[in-house]
């Protein structure tokens, strides 16, 4: 029936309903912090229509550092030694024709990181703390669908949070993140 709607049968693939998963490797820069680190994200969902799916992603980050300058003639380093994203969104999806499509997606993102802070002060001594963060995030992505089953997608998300550590307190931190992935499809 799609070939004679005229679709060739790689978009009936493409636009096809039900539960898909993947998985990307990329890029995150904390602004405020002024670092930057790799990200790893899985993805599930469900694709609703030709138009919409919703999607949750779990993403982690790893190892990033920051000294600054805290009472006179204090240094503080901070790490971010693990943290992680959790995300429920929304997409819209708007096939390109052939194999392509973009989409785009906003949703809530909950936020659990872990900092270690050292004094020079007190050498040796490390604070453990720990934030938690809701915050709405977005994201345009471009996939291209390669046999019906699985698609490779690039994606530029765009999250935000609230650190507790100084001088960061009471600032929201930007993070875009820069990804390239694989998505599994339904047969």
């Amino acid at each position: 029936m799609l070939l004679a709607a005229g679709f060739p049968p790689e978009a009936a693939a493409l636009e096809k309903r039900g539960f898909y998963a993947g998985f990307d490797g990329g890029h995150a820069w904390f602004r405020e912090f002024e670092d930057d680190t790799s990200a790893f994200t899985v993805r599930a969902g469900f694709r609703l229509s030709r138009h919409y799916a919703i999607e949750a992603a779990q993403m982690a980050f790893f190892d990033m550092r920051r000294r600054f300058a805290g009472a006179p003639g204090e240094v503080v380093d901070v790490r971010i030694n693990d943290g992680g994203i959790f995300s429920l969104s929304v997409l819209g999806i708007y096939p390109l024709g052939g194999r392509w499509s973009l989409h785009g997606r906003a949703g809530v993102s909950l936020w659990s990181v872990f900092y270690e802070l050292e004094s020079s002060d007190f050498p040796g001594v490390v604070n453990n703390r720990r934030d938690d963060d809701q915050t709405l995030s977005a994201g345009l992505g471009l996939t291209y669908d390669l046999n019906g089953l699985i698609g490779i997608r690039a994606v530029v998300d765009y999250y935000t949070f609230q650190p507790s550590v100084p001088p960061y307190e009471g600032r929201r931190e930007s993070v875009p993140v820069v990804s390239l992935g694989i998505v599994i499809r339904p047969l």
